[in-house]
């Protein structure tokens, strides 16, 4: 088999209520996003085709159980679920956040080891993910608890990169929460000369695609 050179984005699959699903398909209808990287969506060969068929998309999945396994040149989908849950959009529904987080979960396992490159997340709703198993308010705290390192949330634009010292909390408890030790821990990982596992959020992915167009 002929090894994959190209950068291997795995992509959760968010609130399936919400954008996420569509952003995500919408952007791999361009075929020019596979000529600079492999994507692998985490979430279910029967819940995509659901979400392909809704929206009428003219797109293939290429089902894998690891990213070892992903082909170039196609959207390669990993299961991580065999159901099929009932999608209502708009709505709030505890059991479309269960699948959110087994997609996060699943995701960030495979980054940890090194078996994707890149992480890029959908959003999900911090209401329905919220659980005995899972009580984090974003993206942020939790990969913090699973990664080594910290976590840096970046906001990224081509004239302009911010990073964050806080996430998730009060616009009244900011100022109190910034310190000199957290300045110091926040420093993003780039400045100190060390390496960065990045995390995209699935609108980057989507300004990718737009570039793509202006090329």
């Amino acid at each position: 088999m002929k090894e994959n050179n190209k950068i291997k984005i795995g992509i959760t699959i968010g609130d399936m209520n919400g954008v996420g699903p569509e952003i995500i398909l919408k952007s791999f209808l361009d075929k020019r996003m596979l000529d600079f990287c492999t994507p692998i969506i985490y979430a279910s060969s029967k819940s995509l085709d659901f979400f392909k068929n809704h929206f009428s998309y003219n797109i293939s999945f290429y089902k894998i159980t690891s990213p070892k396994q992903a082909a170039e040149n196609k959207v390669n989908v990993i299961d991580c679920w065999n159901e099929s849950p009932r999608i209502n959009f708009g709505k709030t529904d505890n059991e479309i956040g269960k699948h959110a987080i087994a997609s996060l979960r699943k995701a960030t396992k495979d980054l940890s080891t090194e078996e994707i490159n890149v992480m890029v997340t959908a959003p999900i709703n911090k209401k329905s993910v919220q659980s005995d198993k899972f009580s984090f308010p974003g993206h942020t705290e939790y990969l913090n608890s699973e990664i080594n390192g910290e976590a840096i949330m970046i906001m990224v634009s081509n004239q302009l990169r911010i990073s964050t010292l806080t996430a998730h909390i009060p616009i009244n408890n900011v100022a109190k929460n910034i310190t000199k030790e957290v300045v110091k821990k926040k420093q993003p990982p780039y400045v100190k000369g060390k390496n960065l596992s990045i995390v995209f959020t699935v609108a980057q992915l989507q300004c990718k695609k737009q570039l793509c167009r202006r090329i």
